[in-house]
């Protein structure tokens, strides 16, 4: 494991490559999408002339080999290698064709990162499948789409876990249900009204305040925000973080922990000693 390498996997707009790169670390980003990889060629030039950042213009595959990749017009976040999930809702979108590789291939050719961020269309599996439990990032994160991904980074040795909400890395409100995170609707209203949230904040309505951090980083939405120890909230093990998944994804909202409100990322590490295995209510306090 590389101590200062972070690899992006589903690079985006690049708001996550930026956060890592701010925070030191060498980047390696993956991205499908040729016109999202010319834009942050042209963005990160100076990082990627430093040798602090490599982009690839590629997708993961199961083997080598060209694909046709279905790029969203309109969202490129849909963008996919399964054209259901790139074309859907009926938005346009246009066919390329995309070199691929194994991600075994990338982790033998550039080493196994610090932190391995996964977030690619119906691929994110093949990332977790070319990982070796002898030698494991010590942080990941991945879409949040199936217990068969937390039951994958269980198998590979992980004994933490989290469920994180992209809707909101700035306001820990939005996270989990609890008393203030009930007012997650209003919350919704001010993200679209900064002002009036700062005026709710001067008044004393501390709830309202956006949390920033140390450095003064603000998380665009659908980032997969912060990572390791300062993402949002406690280490969790596997059984607790399962739970709430199911909850959610079931739409048992009221005997869940985890906001409806949002779309959810795993993250798991390995802790010396895993985290205890106390019920959801006791653990998050809504006993």
């Amino acid at each position: 494991m590389i101590p200062d390498l972070v690899y992006d996997v589903g690079l985006h707009d690049g708001s996550d490559t930026a956060f890592y790169l701010h925070r030191g670390f060498r980047v390696l980003a993956i991205e499908a999408n040729p016109v999202l990889v010319a834009d942050a060629r042209w963005q990160f030039a100076s990082e990627v002339a430093a040798g602090r950042l490599t982009i690839m213009n590629v997708g993961v595959a199961a083997r080598a080999g060209s694909a046709t990749f279905w790029v969203h017009e309109r969202k490129t976040q849909y963008s996919s290698f399964v054209r259901e999930l790139g074309c859907r809702n009926g938005g346009p979108c246009r066919p390329v064709e995309v070199e691929c590789v194994r991600f075994g291939d990338v982790v033998a050719a550039h080493g196994v990162p610090y932190y391995l961020k996964i977030d690619i269309e119906s691929s994110d599996r093949l990332c977790l499948a070319d990982l070796s439990p002898v030698d494991l990032p010590r942080y990941v994160s991945i879409e949040a789409d199936s217990l068969d991904d937390l039951l994958r980074l269980r198998a590979l040795g992980y004994n933490a876990f989290k469920c994180i909400n992209q809707r909101n890395h700035n306001d820990p409100a939005t996270q989990r249900i609890d008393n203030e995170s009930r007012l997650a609707p209003l919350h919704a209203v001010l993200e679209k009204n900064p002002q009036l949230r700062r005026a709710l904040a001067r008044l004393g309505w501390r709830r309202f305040a956006i949390a920033s951090r140390p450095d003064g980083w603000i998380f665009p939405r659908g980032s997969s925000g912060p990572f390791g120890d300062e993402s949002f909230g406690p280490w969790d093990p596997f059984e607790l973080v399962a739970d709430a998944w199911r909850h959610h994804a079931l739409g048992h909202t009221r005997r869940g922990t985890l906001n409806p409100r949002g779309w959810y990322d795993f993250h798991a590490t390995v802790l010396p000693e895993p985290p205890p295995r106390l019920p959801p209510k006791e653990r998050h306090g809504r006993a």
